[in-house]
């Protein structure tokens, strides 16, 4: 979403920590494979931010290391998320 359409009370770095977090929690849950998913989410977010690095101006996307940086540490978190989620549960069965 383009900037200006996002709220001034949300902020731009959460956004993407909490959309990439997300990503590999639920991807974790369908194939549980630690490396390969946090690996492959990092990719993502680098690439998504490559790619808008790409469009042209009209399009005010632009790329960020910084988004690219919440993106990957959004990924490890939702991968640490996934593991204490899974082992609780082990547990409470």
């Amino acid at each position: 979403m383009p900037s200006e359409h996002i709220s001034e009370d949300v902020d731009d770095k959460l956004a993407h920590f909490v959309a990439f977090a997300g990503i590999s929690f639920f991807w974790l849950w369908v194939k549980p494979n630690y490396l390969n998913i946090i690996a492959l989410t990092v990719a993502l977010g680098f690439f998504v931010e490559f790619i808008q690095g790409q469009l042209p101006e009209d399009f005010h996307r632009g790329y960020e290391l910084l988004d690219g940086l919440a993106d990957a540490i959004g990924a490890v978190i939702g991968g640490v998320l996934y593991s204490l989620s899974h082992k609780f549960l082990k547990i409470m069965a």
